[in-house]
């Protein structure tokens, strides 16, 4: 495997948690393009759903190249796993003892998102495909009711 084509380059935690991300994406951006069928809209829906489930693929089978998943692993159970073996390496990092470890009142935790290790150009593709199904609905691209196959004609 080449290194600049690997999609995978942080922990195994960072690995279920992109997977999840993924898995999510592909899952909606291909309900995305059943509500654009018969729309202009639809053949770029089913190819950007098609490119992230590519992605997705090739991110499953790269972890468990690297190890990190187990031949057949399904991803919830890879997660759950990643994230108990995970926990050991937050509990040893422990505060310096001069500082106290609560935040002072008023102040909330800042929010991270594991993405940092994601390539830009992957980035891109999954931010343009968040946004895809929404503006399906919001453009009133309503996939038609499907005919009722049992009634009297």
């Amino acid at each position: 495997m080449d290194e600049r084509d690997s999609i995978l380059t942080g922990t195994p935690q960072q690995a279920a948690e992109l997977l999840t991300r993924l898995e999510s994406g592909y899952r909606a951006a291909y309900q995305a393009a059943r509500q654009a069928e018969g729309t202009p809209e639809w053949g770029r829906a089913i190819s950007t759903a098609a490119e992230v489930h590519h992605h997705w693929a090739q991110a499953m089978d790269e972890s468990r190249q690297l190890g990190m998943r187990h031949p057949a692993e399904r991803l919830p159970d890879f997660a759950a796993r990643a994230r108990r073996e995970g926990e050991p390496e937050a509990e040893t990092k422990k505060q310096p003892p001069d500082r106290d470890p609560s935040p002072p009142p008023g102040t909330k935790a800042p929010e991270y998102v594991v993405e940092a290790w994601i390539s830009e150009r992957l980035k891109d593709k999954i931010r343009r495909f968040e946004s895809t199904p929404a503006s399906f609905r919001q453009a009133g691209h309503e996939r038609a009711p499907e005919p009722d196959l049992e009634a009297e004609p």
